[in-house]
């Protein structure tokens, strides 16, 4: 996951971000290059205006045979084969959930 690329694809600085979040640049380096949490991520593709998925494009592209899961949301069940597929399920719940 390169968040930091995904920031320079969409045309924004670091600084651009962090500014917007209202926290300092080098606190929004050490968040996007640990582990970001989802709220972080979320956060971070509404100011870039991104999907959360575009993060994981380098593990998505690649085959993960390993990968499976299922959400039940409000007596639906979701299930996902590819990580792919469980990002664009979470953006779409995310949506639902509003």
């Amino acid at each position: 996951m390169d968040i930091a690329k995904i920031i320079k694809r969409k045309g924004f600085t670091q600084k651009q971000v962090s500014d917007a979040l209202g926290i300092n640049r080098v606190n929004l380096n050490n968040m996007i290059n640990g582990n970001p949490t989802y709220r972080t991520m979320r956060q971070v593709a509404d100011v870039i205006g991104a999907n959360v998925s575009e993060f994981f494009e380098d593990e998505v592209k690649r085959p993960n045979e390993d990968f499976a899961s299922y959400v039940r949301y409000k007596g639906i069940h979701y299930t996902a084969d590819t990580l792919e597929e469980f990002f664009k399920q979470v953006d779409e719940l995310r949506i639902i959930a509003k």
